[in-house]
């Protein structure tokens, strides 16, 4: 299967229904007033909620160091990059806003001392440069000023949210492939959760990375060929699905879903993150059946780089044995 294959014969429909009893389930689990759920249970649970200790909550040295941290986040554990770009903000003293003045080599060689590995696929060290340059040339060098009401604003329309992903889109990487809001979400989420742009909660789209898009897959989406519905136990006849396809997709029935429900984004954002990262990561049936709440029919394969997703392949194994196997990024989910 080619890394760009999409079954053309398929149609895909966002069921809003069953996407509100998913996010109804997540956010038992998360906030379940006897006992919490799953990966719901750890302290700290998300990174990107972490200030690093040398940097004032909600200032522009904090914008900073979100702006950035959001743009690297791409194929490396969340855990890892934000530890890393923690240890960033400390050995530049919490001044981020010169990146685009060291050379190329010396900011690849600043972030891989951090403990950020990932510094050739894509181009990040040439994306922080670049888009340190437009921040100050279009921004005064702070992320803030995209939004320019942020300070005064008491009320704001959607038209101004969307201008706002506009811009972000204009910076390199902030956006997935070309298309939807992609990680300007991830960056927009954060700035509202520290309340530095007043955007209703309800109102921001959720990033749709490849843990949602795999969620969304098996629990909220429609699959039709000949406008027949393809029932579950027939996903596999679908030979393959695109990211591209179907991130815009996801992306728009959640925000419908958030705006309608008056559901906060930020934290839909977060739990649907912890659960992909915690529980379905560990692609082990009986983690899911022992921590989740949610039923999944399966958890579709995908290639590498979760750009093509194949539907009925369920990806996951059992192992009569209940206990896994910490490792780095990972967390014990069940009692010794």
């Amino acid at each position: 299967m080619g890394k760009y294959s999409h079954d053309s014969r398929v149609d895909v429909f966002f069921n809003s229904r069953r996407a509100k009893k998913l996010v109804d389930i997540v956010f038992t689990m998360a906030k379940g007033r006897t006992e919490k759920k799953g990966p719901f249970q750890r302290e700290n649970l998300y990174p990107d909620a972490v200030v690093p200790e040398s940097l004032e909550q909600g200032s522009k040295e904090h914008s900073l160091y979100l702006f950035y941290s959001c743009l690297l986040d791409s194929m490396t554990q969340a855990n890892t990059l934000y530890k890393a770009m923690r240890k960033l903000a400390e050995d530049l003293n919490g001044d981020l806003s010169d990146l685009s003045k060291l050379g190329e080599s010396e900011l690849e060689s600043l972030l891989q001392r951090s403990g950020f590995t990932n510094t050739r696929l894509g181009n990040p060290v040439g994306a922080v440069q670049s888009n340190s340059r437009r921040l100050e040339r279009l921004y005064k060098g702070d992320p803030r000023n995209i939004y320019p009401r942020y300070k005064t604003a008491r009320r704001v329309s959607d038209r101004e949210i969307d201008d706002v992903f506009q811009k972000l889109g204009d910076f390199k990487q902030m956006r997935y492939m070309g298309i939807g809001v992609g990680k300007a979400a991830l960056f927009v989420k954060n700035l509202v959760r520290f309340g530095i742009w007043p955007f209703p909660e309800h109102r921001i789209p959720v990033k749709a990375d490849r843990h949602l898009i795999r969620i969304a897959i098996s629990n909220c989406l429609d699959f039709y060929m000949g406008g027949t519905k393809v029932h579950p136990e027939h996903h596999s006849e679908i030979t393959g699905l695109n990211s591209d396809r179907l991130v815009p997709i996801v992306t728009k029935g959640f925000l419908d879903l958030t705006k309608r429900h008056q559901i906060s984004a930020v934290e839909l954002d977060d739990f649907l993150w912890a659960l992909g990262s915690y529980l379905c990561s560990q692609n082990k049936i009986p983690v899911c059946q022992n921590n989740c709440e949610v039923d999944c029919d399966y958890r579709p394969k995908s290639d590498r780089t979760g750009t093509v997703f194949y539907p009925g392949n369920d990806s996951r194994v059992y192992f009569k044995r209940q206990q896994f196997q910490e490792s780095p990024g990972q967390m014990r989910l069940f009692n010794s």
